[in-house]
This record gives structure tokens, sequence and C-alpha cells, in this order.
């Protein structure tokens, strides 16, 4: 009866349940792991940098969100299977046509437990539980599974690449029926005046988009008067900030005989208020256009699907209040750690993939053309509790400069920019503001 059960078991399928992610998995010493030749040989760990042969299809037995010690399957790009061979204790290849038992692997988190994000380090360990997945000398030679005990050979930082958490974003904004039709993605990667290519959705046309437009425009009913209402803009997946601007006007136009045809009053630049997402899945999403001051995040927060991110209105190079909500892939760490720098994020966003969340239908659900909220759906409103505070950057040191607090929680109030103290000059005119916004109740 023991010899039967071991044969059947060498053949289960992969659950049903199963959810895929793209995933590459980075050694100790930097390098990547690797289905050499795409798949149908060997796996190392040889490169130092992230191309094709280095993604796998992380498959998740578990399905919905990938948690420490769930079971996995890796698919090379050939589609074969990494595998153990042995159980474990021996070399891993990517050679295997369908999997089962020597094709498993439980996924732990290194340091704690929970929800597995892009960027976290983990160890793997095969069917035979004795034995752990190593990267020979911590990367540039074999990955085999030898060792018996977790090192720093056998840590891994894991890429989330693929698509969002559960392959779905939900609406970026609070009242999504306060938009009008969206304007769509530039599928056509050429420069010209009539080249913009709209892509289909749910074989219907979409309404329209223009030459190297790289995101997705909600424009937001009522204009200038809305504005000063205050339309909430929301995380449209969980996922730490990488990048906050803040502080620009946010009353540009279209003006035909303007540069670039736009005029932002008080101004001759075009700067955005916006803040841009590394999400759990590893892709970036930013939120520009937003009112100023209206930012209600820092960097390095982490945020949930539904969390405040700002405010609608006509930041930078905007004709009319809306949001653009741009989809972008994996970025690397120097490329991340520029566009949180000064540095142009033109030039970082595009060296990136554009994601056009309508074409892969990434939105949870649709009515008409505007997405649909699958979180923080109770929110009832803009309405918050602010403090405000100056702090100057002074050495090693944060000192408090003042502190601006609004009327007692209960009471909606309007965010108002601090006024200018003697602290922006005690610490040589670099002041930061942070602020702390509690929901309160309010209809």
């Amino acid at each position: 009866m023991n010899k039967i059960f071991v044969l059947l078991s060498l053949v289960l399928p992969v659950s049903a349940q199963a959810e895929n992610f793209e995933a590459a998995f980075q050694t100790w010493n930097g390098n990547f792991f690797r289905a050499v030749n795409g798949g149908g040989g060997r796996l190392d760990a040889q490169p130092t940098q992230l191309g094709q042969d280095e993604k796998f299809t992380l498959v998740d037995e578990n399905g919905e969100f990938l948690n420490h010690g769930d079971s996995i399957f890796l698919r090379a790009k050939s589609e074969n299977y990494v595998v153990a061979e042995g159980g474990g204790g021996r070399e891993l290849n990517a050679n295997r046509q369908a999997g089962s038992v020597w094709e498993r692997f439980k996924i732990f988190r290194v340091s704690g437990t929970g929800k597995i994000r892009d960027r976290d380090w983990v160890y793997l360990q095969p069917m035979n539980i004795k034995h752990y997945v190593s990267a020979e000398n911590g990367g540039g030679s074999t990955v085999h599974s030898k060792p018996t005990f977790v090192g720093d050979f056998e840590k891994f930082k894991i890429r989330l690449l693929g698509r969002p958490v559960l392959n779905k974003l939900s609406a970026p904004m609070q009242s999504p029926k306060a938009f009008m039709m969206p304007i769509g993605v530039d599928h056509d990667r050429s420069q010209g005046s009539w080249d913009a290519d709209c892509k289909n959705f749910y074989d219907r046309p979409f309404p329209g988009c223009y030459d190297q437009h790289e995101g997705t425009d909600f424009m937001l009913l009522g204009h200038r008067k809305a504005v000063d209402k205050g339309f909430d803009v929301i995380a449209a997946a969980a996922g730490t900030v990488v990048k906050v601007d803040d502080g620009f006007t946010d009353r540009c136009y279209f003006d035909p005989r303007a540069p670039d045809n736009i005029t932002c009053p008080g101004t001759d630049r075009e700067d955005a208020n916006y803040v841009v997402v590394r999400q759990d899945d590893g892709q970036y999403a930013f939120y520009f256009h937003l009112k100023k001051w209206s930012v209600a995040v820092v960097k390095d927060q982490r945020v949930e699907c539904g969390s405040l991110i700002g405010q609608v209105a006509s930041s930078g190079r905007s004709s009319a209040p809306h949001l653009h909500f741009e989809l972008r892939g994996a970025m690397s760490a120097s490329d991340e750690a520029a566009l949180a720098g000064n540095f142009d994020y033109v030039e970082v966003r595009n060296r990136t993939a554009m994601v056009d969340p309508y074409e892969p239908d990434l939105w949870i659900a649709q009515s008409s053309l505007i997405p649909k909220k699958f979180c923080n759906v109770n929110n009832p409103g803009s309405c918050f509790e602010e403090k405000t505070k100056l702090f100057c950057d002074s050495g090693a040191y944060w000192t408090a400069c003042s502190i601006l607090q609004g009327p007692l929680s209960g009471t909606c109030v309007k965010f108002r920019r601090p006024p200018a103290t003697g602290c922006e000059k005690t610490c040589n005119d670099v002041c930061r503001r942070v602020t702390e916004r509690n929901p309160v109740a309010c209809n």
C-alpha cells in the first residue's frame, strides 16, 4: 500500500487554487538565479543582471497572497519546472514538464511571518525538509539543496515582478462617480503626432489617448469647484511610498498661447504634486497632478489598498483637474534610489516598462470605463482631523520648531499650509512638514 501511495503522489497536479506571480531571486552576493537557456537543464546563480532567463513563474499553491510557509512551484521561461533532485540534498535543475513532489518547495521569510513582499529576504526548503536551497559561495556558481541549515548563502532577496496581488487593482479614487471617461495609454511607442494606439478592452473601443501618453487620466467632474471641495486619491494596491513631491501650484490650465499649451498661475514651472508607490507585486504606481499640500503620505511609509494618498487637482503639466494614474514594471535598486532623490523622474521611469491597467484588465470591476473600489469601501468622505508639525534638519537630530493643530476631532477642516517661522532661517532654509491625518466622523 505504501508503494502505491508514493507512485500516485508523484503525479499529483498543481492545485487549481494556485496563484501565479512573476518572480526573481537575488543571492547574498547580488547575483540572480537563472534557468540556463530558459530551462531544460541546470539552475545556476551566475548572472549579475536581471534578464528573461532569470525570471520565473512562482506558483503559490495556497492561492491569494504569498505568505510565510506557503508551498510553491517555480516554472522557467520554457515552462519547465525547477526540481530539487532526490527531493533535496542534491543539485537543482529546471527540466521537469510537470510540478509534483520534488518540484514543490516551501518558502519562508528570514525575519518574521505573514505576507511575503517584494524585496523581502526569504529561504527555500525542498520536500526533503532536512535541506535548504543554496547558492554556492553566495552566488556566481551553482545552485543546489545540500545544506542542512540556513546561513547567508541560503538567503535570497525575492523580486516580485508580476501583476498585482489577486491580479487586480482597486479604483485609485475615493468617489469614482465624480470622474468622467478616462484618457488612456498610447501603446505605439514611436514618436509622432498622429500615431497613438488606443487599445480596446472588453471588445469596446477606448475613448481616446494621445501620442506618448503612458498613464490613464481620470477627469474630475465639476472642474475647480470640485477641486475646492476636495476629492480623495487612494492607493490602488498596497505597497511602500518611494517618492513624494508637494507644494506646487494646482491651478494649471489649458492655454493655447503658452509653451506646451499649459499655464500655471504664479509660476513659469510645470512641477506636479505627486506620489510614487512601490506595490507589493513589485510594480510602481504613479499618482500625478495632486492638490497643493494635500499629499497625506511620506517617503518609506507603508500604505494599504485604499490608504489616502492626496486629493485631485491640476498641478504640473495639466490642462484641467484630473488624476493621472500610471503603472510601471519593476525598477532596479539604483533607479529607485535616483527616483527617491532629486533625479529627473521622467528619465528614471522611461527605463521601466509601461503597463496599461485596462489592456491587461487589472481593474477589479468596471462601471462604464471607470473602475470600482474593492477596498476602503466604507470610508464616508474627505474629512480628517489634521495635525501639522514643522521640523528642521539640524545634523543628527530633529528639532520641533512649531506645532499647528486643527479643531478638535469630529470637526472637518481644510488643510492649511503652515506659515513660515524662524525655524526656516535657523536651519538654513531646510524645513520639513510632517502631517498626521486621522479619519473623523463626517457625513
